[in-house]
């Protein structure tokens, strides 16, 4: 930083003829600007700028010095506007790739009005129920359910928090009954989402306390929509996200006592 501060500096020494010119364009004050060229000067080992009671201008080995670094920071400057004008009206290819269930959701009803915002940009979605490896496949954005990636070189940013409950049909529990405490789970039938953290774990809270249960599934999936169906078929119990629709009418004692975990994403 200090040293293009101090490269603009006598750019503009030359152009104002003036220390104090200068500085003022700069934003500096007299005394940062006078330690800013004596510090330009001392790296360069060279005496840049001649100063008398009447005028203040540049050596020839600062003319020197002055005609290319203006040059340099023409480039900087075309570089900046170049970057800036990409940030503004972007183009090319963002590559997308999440969950089936998540992109039918969450990304395609966005699409039309970010299309829109940024017509220069073609929008490639890779729905797939699998996790690809983000630098051999191109991958600009992953959206996914774990907290971690095998390659630390990936940035990782939290997009939101989601409470699990467990639900199934009504359908299930006339032929299986309610699970009334936590260990009633091992005796019935769960729908387990593979791409969970520790799948076949529940970690459940109640005023503060938790609890790990494990659990084996009857089916496990990929995709949350295959899940879904197998419990609205009523095979059994599956964790999900509270919707309008979840059904809250649990006994005493189990669900408004215990409730499954968080899910990041």
């Amino acid at each position: 930083m200090d040293r293009w501060t101090e490269i603009a500096l006598l750019v503009q020494i030359a152009d104002a003829g003036s220390l104090s010119r200068a500085a003022e364009a700069l934003g500096l004050s007299n005394a940062a600007a006078s330690r800013h060229l004596s510090a330009l000067e001392a790296r360069l080992g060279a005496r840049l700028v001649e100063r008398n009671t009447r005028r203040l201008y540049l050596t020839d080995t600062g003319r020197e010095f002055c005609g290319r670094a203006r040059t340099i920071l023409a480039d900087l400057s075309d570089a900046e506007s170049t970057v800036n004008a990409t940030a503004l009206n972007p183009t090319g290819t963002l590559r997308v790739t999440a969950s089936l269930s998540f992109s039918i959701h969450h990304i395609a009803p966005l699409l039309r009005e970010y299309t829109q915002r940024y017509p220069g940009v073609t929008v490639h979605v890779e729905a797939a129920n699998r996790y690809f490896d983000l630098i051999d496949n191109n991958i600009d954005v992953a959206i996914r359910t774990r907290e971690y990636e095998p390659d630390s070189n990936v940035t990782i940013r939290r997009l939101g928090e989601t409470r699990r409950i467990l639900a199934a049909s009504p359908r299930y529990f006339a032929q299986h009954g309610f699970p009334k405490t936590l260990d009633d789970l091992a005796r019935h039938k769960l729908l387990i989402y593979t791409h969970a953290n520790n799948p076949n774990e529940l970690r459940f809270t109640r005023q503060g306390q938790t609890r790990t249960v494990s659990v084996t599934g009857l089916l496990e999936s990929n995709d949350g929509q295959v899940l879904r169906a197998a419990a609205l078929d009523g095979m059994g119990i599956l964790v999900q996200r509270p919707t309008s629709s979840t059904r809250t009418s649990w006994p005493a004692g189990w669900c408004p006592r215990w409730t499954t975990g968080t899910c990041r994403t």
